[in-house]
């Protein structure tokens, strides 16, 4: 079980690059990243009540399933999360905190 667990929380770090790539490009009035943070978050604390539901009633499969949802929505607010520094560091500065390099 531990095994299906790991193997379903792994497979939801595949989304990851999407959420990224949509996040960069996203016009919202929100914000680039704010809205994507918000869904992810929902998602993940949908997963959580499902957990915990399904541990009241004794529901494996259940379990599991609301375990992948709420990983998958802490996936996505981890993607658009790492974005956010650079989305604030001045092109005079890129290098020393955002990560990037630039040929000067």
């Amino acid at each position: 079980m531990l095994g299906l667990m790991l193997a379903c929380t792994g497979v939801t770090q595949l989304i990851s690059p999407v959420v990224g790539y949509i996040s960069d490009r996203s016009t919202s009035r929100w914000g680039r990243r704010r809205g994507l943070m918000v869904g992810g978050t929902v998602t993940a604390c949908v997963g959580c009540l499902g957990m915990w539901y399904s541990r009241e009633h004794g529901r494996g499969s259940a379990y599991i399933f609301s375990l992948t949802v709420c990983v998958f929505g802490v996936n996505v607010v981890y993607s658009c999360y790492t974005a956010l520094l650079p989305d604030f560091v001045s092109s005079a500065h890129m290098g020393r905190a955002s990560g990037v390099m630039v040929n000067t």
